[in-house]
């Protein structure tokens, strides 16, 4: 019986069923964006991914691959199939930014919606319910600051890979601007 040939190929193969070790000769799916691949650069002994330009470290021996151009610094560990994110010991930076998320969404909205229900205006509802919207503005707006802070923190790869995306398009669309007003 012959293999069936109408399979496309796998993005990463491997070469038995355990999986693959680690090493810097192959290419491994970014564990950052997830849409690109991780490879050795050219006389080094660092990694890129091709997709979203982090540099990582890698340890060989312990088979774990660390970003190097982000703070905080994660890693992950390579268990012959895919990246497992890695837990790190150093969470004061964590405890940072979800403290300055919670201040960014609460001191504001409270201190526009709190004296809204304290002091009601005497003039009647209209300016009343200006206060409650003023304070549901404010609310949301801050819950999207702060969402983006965690976003930011997190390195989500959803969000990384279109951020990338979108600059890239930024860029091609200068590059067409400048052509354009070049040639004429």
């Amino acid at each position: 019986m012959q293999p069936n040939n109408n399979t496309p190929p796998r993005r990463f193969s491997r070469p038995n069923r355990l999986g693959r070790s680690f090493n810097l000769q192959d290419t491994y799916p970014c564990p950052v964006c997830r849409n690109g691949t991780v490879q050795s650069m050219v006389m080094m002994e660092t990694l890129s991914c091709s997709f979203c330009r982090h540099i990582f470290s890698a340890d060989l021996s312990l088979q774990t691959l660390q970003v190097e151009d982000t703070l905080p610094k994660s890693s992950w560990i390579w268990n012959r199939d895919r990246w497992i994110t890695r837990t790190s010991r150093d969470s004061d930076l964590t405890y940072l930014v979800w403290f300055t998320s919670a201040f960014l969404i609460i001191i504001p909205a409270s201190m526009i919606g709190l004296p809204a229900y304290v002091f009601p205006p005497i003039g009647g509802l209209q300016l009343n319910s200006f206060s409650i919207v003023w304070a549901e503005m404010t609310l949301g707006i801050h819950s999207l600051i702060a969402v983006w802070l965690l976003v930011e923190h997190y390195q989500l790869p959803t969000y990384v890979a279109a951020k990338i995306t979108i600059d890239r398009t930024i860029e091609q669309l200068k590059d067409r601007i400048k052509n354009q007003f070049s040639i004429q």
